[in-house]
């Protein structure tokens, strides 16, 4: 029991930490969500050829670096 205890206690803790940077993420993702029309990004990246495909990854490129950093940065700074 006192392991299940634990675990919650535990998960509520992360769920607490990461909630305002997902809210913040959140955020953002509802600013593009209006400040980009869809026929630029549809023309940009939702056709079926080579340079849609180049542009999605491009943009897809720094997410991963991203997260790397500031999870690195979260322990560095314990």
């Amino acid at each position: 029991m006192d392991y299940i205890k634990g675990f919650g206690k535990e998960l509520f803790v992360i769920i607490s930490e990461m909630a305002p940077y997902l809210m913040l993420g959140f955020f953002f993702a509802g600013l593009l969500h209006l400040l980009f029309p869809k026929k630029k990004v549809r023309k940009y990246m939702g056709q079926n050829n080579f340079r849609s495909i180049f542009n999605a990854a491009l943009l897809g490129i720094p997410l991963p670096l991203c997260s790397c950093g500031v999870m690195s940065n979260k322990y560095l700074f314990l």
